[in-house]
């Protein structure tokens, strides 16, 4: 797929997180991805940075494997967000 090769691609979480600012939301406290089988997925480094956006709390849940569930923060996959990484190797 052309558009996939481009990264001109969009997940159904940052549409979902884009929707809901659209109508006024600025706060989330927990985000999953839902795979076409129905495991929860890691969100891509660009949902990973929008989600960041939102504060270091937002609650990530996932799925590494079938039935085992595993829950951690924003920070804890993002720990160094762009904006901030010169703040660290100073």
């Amino acid at each position: 797929d052309a558009a996939a090769d481009l990264g001109m691609t969009t997940g159904a979480l940052k549409v979902a997180i884009l929707k809901a600012v659209s109508n006024g939301e600025s706060e989330f406290k927990a985000a999953a991805v839902v795979g076409p089988d129905g495991t929860l997925l890691m969100p891509t480094a660009e949902e990973r940075r929008l989600l960041h956006e939102f504060g270091k709390e937002v609650l990530v849940v996932t799925e590494p494997e079938p039935g085992r569930y595993v829950s951690m923060t924003i920070f804890e996959l993002l720990p160094f967000p762009f904006e901030h990484l010169g703040e660290h190797y100073e």
